[in-house]
């Protein structure tokens, strides 16, 4: 099955580093055999940007490890300590998986950082909101 494909993505990313609005259509795959053409999808608004890429997820991060390393501790013992993988910690600290409360209570406890000090410092890396 021969499939021709547009693709917008260039001028989509493009517009979308430059803070522009998005284009109104974006053309999904064309399938001829199937008579399927072109289809455009009416594009109202951006997906909201996910917790691990903002500001304050990134000071909260930064807390755990270095509370980890200044307790000279590896990503592997820190791992054993609470009982996960050490894919686990290193996902975490690359932050590509969002930590639930339980999750970063346990993991400042095993580091030996104050909770309540990790979020005071995430709490001054938001941004007043009025």
């Amino acid at each position: 099955m021969e499939l021709a494909a547009r693709t917008w993505w260039a001028s989509v990313s493009q517009a979308w580093c430059n803070g522009k609005a998005l284009p109104r259509y974006i053309l999904f795959w064309d399938y001829p055999e199937m008579g399927l053409v072109s289809r455009p999808v009416i594009v109202n608004r951006l997906p909201p940007l996910k917790s691990v890429h903002t500001p304050a997820y990134r000071v909260l991060v930064d807390a755990l490890v270095e509370a980890r390393k200044a307790a000279g501790l590896t990503q592997q013992d820190l791992a054993h300590r609470v009982g996960k993988p050490q894919s686990f910690v290193a996902k975490v600290e690359n932050r590509e998986r969002r930590l639930d409360v339980i999750e970063f209570i346990d993991l400042s406890r095993a580091v030996g950082l104050d909770p309540h000090t990790a979020l005071r410092r995430v709490e001054d890396a938001l941004p007043i909101r009025t």
